[in-house]
């Protein structure tokens, strides 16, 4: 597994992700403390906080795509707009900051465009705030995130393009108390492996007893953590000893030389 940590932003190592040439990059502390205590605060005291009412339970204000029609997604980002601004009262919106920092850099650097994905004029959402709610041993189960890139219901979507990209999961972490590991296993499922657990579409769940024969990795995620991972790669989350985790998420990925999407 290539894991590399460090305790700056340099966004070299988020291409190194995206390029397939790392599978794990952390920046250790990206978020200060009181930006993170106010997001949080937030968030749980959100009027629009809702329960997840599919089989991956959590609490989250924002849209996700995960099983959606094309529609209902939309019309989802479009109510929860403003929702996600709110998360930010009485602090900067780092997550806005930090996703311009990306789009700034990689077009001066390289002359790639970073873009919100869109579908016949309808942007999707920038990110989800969430905090998982499943029980132990995981709170977030063994899953990967590309296998939702082939979701019929989405058929025209243009994130369907990065299928065949690397996909790149970014999470910033804004609480955590004991616990809440991330775990990685060096395991990328085929089609044909999805199809056979039945996870052809979704990713989701796959069962614990079926990663035995393969490397696991845990990493420890504190407050304030930029991380990004390989989405090919099965991962969870460990449930917590004390406290809650919640996190701010996208997606993120290639669908040419000279363009990366990113969405939720």
């Amino acid at each position: 597994m290539r894991i590399r940590e460090i305790k700056w932003i340099d966004l070299q190592l988020y291409q190194d992700v995206l390029a397939g040439e790392l599978d794990i990059g952390i920046f250790r502390g990206a978020i200060n403390d009181e930006m993170c205590k106010i997001t949080a605060r937030n968030f749980w005291n959100h009027l629009k906080l809702k329960k997840r009412q599919d089989n991956v339970p959590s609490f989250e204000v924002g849209a996700h795509h995960f099983g959606q029609s094309l529609d209902n997604y939309f019309n989802e980002v479009q109510k929860e707009h403003d929702n996600l601004i709110n998360l930010f009262k009485g602090t900067d919106n780092f997550l806005a900051k930090y996703q311009n920092f990306i789009r700034s850099y990689l077009h001066d650097s390289c002359g790639i465009y970073f873009r919100l994905a869109s579908h016949q004029s309808r942007q999707a959402s920038p990110f989800v705030m969430r905090s998982w709610s499943n029980q132990e041993p995981f709170q977030l189960l063994p899953h990967e995130d590309v296998a939702q890139l082939k979701e019929p219901l989405q058929k025209g979507f243009e994130i369907q393009k990065a299928y065949d990209s690397t996909l790149v999961s970014t999470n910033v972490c804004i609480e955590n108390g004991i616990g809440g590991e991330l775990v990685v296993w060096e395991y990328r499922p085929t089609l044909e492996d999805r199809m056979h657990m039945h996870v052809e579409y979704s990713g989701y769940p796959y069962l614990e007893k079926n990663l035995d024969e393969f490397n696991s990795y845990k990493i420890p995620v504190y407050e304030g953590d930029i991380y990004f991972l390989n989405g090919s790669l099965v991962h969870a989350v460990k449930s917590n000893i004390l406290g809650a985790r919640s996190i701010i998420s996208f997606f993120s990925s290639a669908i040419s030389k000279q363009e990366i999407l990113y969405w939720s």
